[in-house]
C-alpha cells in the first residue's frame, strides 16, 4: 500500500467534510452523507465512489497510529482509496500496490 496524502486540511478537501460523523454516544463513527463524487487531491479530477463503510475489524491509521473502526472509501475504476481515521480526523489518500 502507497500512502499518497498525509495530513490533509479541511481546505484542501472541503467536499469529504461531513461525510463520515462521530457518534458523541458512544465515540462510533457513522456514514454521514455519500455524494456520487469527490475531487482528487493531486489531480483535482472527479473520481466517483464506488463504496463507503466502517470497518468491522480494527485498523491502523498510517498517520497517528490509533487503532480502531476506522471507514473507508474506494472508487470506481481506481486503485486509490481513503481511510478516514477516528483518531487524527484526517482523511489519507492511499493507493493499492502490488
Amino acid at each position: 500500500m502507497e500512502y499518497i496524502s498525509k495530513l490533509v486540511t479541511p481546505d484542501e478537501l472541503p467536499f469529504l467534510n461531513g461525510m463520515f460523523v462521530i457518534s458523541s454516544d458512544d465515540g462510533s463513527l457513522l456514514i454521514a452523507d455519500r455524494p456520487d463524487w469527490v475531487r482528487d487531491p493531486m489531480t483535482g479530477q472527479r473520481v466517483y465512489i464506488d463504496q463507503m463503510w466502517i470497518s468491522e475489524l480494527d485498523v491502523k491509521c498510517p498517520i497517528c497510529g490509533l487503532t480502531g473502526h476506522h471507514g473507508f472509501i474506494t472508487f470506481r475504476e481506481s486503485e486509490k482509496f481513503v481511510i478516514a481515521c477516528t483518531g487524527c480526523k484526517n482523511f489519507i489518500w492511499a493507493r493499492v500496490t502490488s
